[in-house]
């Protein structure tokens, strides 16, 4: 079965693993092994998790505090989040109805960022170092790009 991350869900991932080096260096990289095999897990049974609504299921991760959202399609599984269980209760839901509603295309290469990460992005850049600044610059680019895609799909 094929894996394929929402941008979202690979922004999530790259944040998650970034604050966990960060911390504690190669921390990043275990909690990068754990997803590896929850995603396995869910490769060999991929009903092994929780329903969340009609579409959508949740893995809970064994070591770290964190929650896989994502759907059965066929031979694909799709990760729309990965979710801190205490931070921001319940932001995948919204995400959650924009796919299962079709507004968005799933058939493009990507899904669009959404402007509420946008803008949590822009206020977190006064107090960020250089290197954050710049990742930060990165993102916001990359939602640029991917709003245009959107924006394209919808014409």
């Amino acid at each position: 079965m094929r894996i394929n991350y929402s941008p979202q869900a690979q922004q999530e991932l790259l944040k998650i693993i970034r604050y966990y080096d960060d911390g504690l260096p190669g921390l990043g990289t275990e909690f990068k092994l754990e997803l590896d095999r929850q995603i396995s897990l869910c490769c060999e049974s991929p009903e092994i998790g929780m329903r969340v609504g009609k579409q959508y299921r949740r893995l809970v991760m064994s070591r770290f505090p964190y929650n896989i959202f994502y759907q059965i399609r066929e031979r694909e599984i799709r990760v729309i989040a990965v979710a801190h269980q205490h931070r921001k209760p319940g932001y995948w839901k919204r995400r959650m109805q924009l796919y299962s509603n079709n507004k968005i295309n799933e058939t493009a290469p990507f899904w669009p960022a959404t402007f509420e990460e946008v803008e949590d992005t822009v206020a977190g850049y006064a107090q960020a170092t250089p290197a954050q600044r710049l990742a930060m610059a990165e993102e916001l680019l990359q939602f640029a790009t991917l709003a245009r895609m959107a924006n394209k799909t919808d014409n």
